[in-house]
């Protein structure tokens, strides 16, 4: 039996990492990259995420319920613009 609730599948350039300097990420010490939407498969878990958003309110970080961590985040554009 498998714990992890959220999967997904991503075709990225590993390269291509920032790390963020935002009071959560740097908590964390997540990295992340961007990736347009044909670029990335959630396989399973839609329904084991919570969105979560805060200071300017563009970008919507998903949370795994169960775990807390945040699996991945869905805006128009890196800086989250609407």
């Amino acid at each position: 039996m498998s714990l992890r609730k959220v999967r997904y599948r991503v075709d990225t350039d590993l390269a291509q990492v920032i790390a963020c300097n935002c009071s959560i990420c740097s908590k964390h010490g997540l990295v992340l990259t961007f990736v347009p939407a044909t670029q990335f498969t959630l396989e399973s878990g839609e329904s084991d995420v919570q969105p979560y958003l805060f200071n300017k309110m563009h970008i919507h970080h998903q949370f795994c319920r169960s775990c807390g961590v945040e699996a991945l985040a869905r805006a128009v554009g890196p800086m989250g613009r609407p």
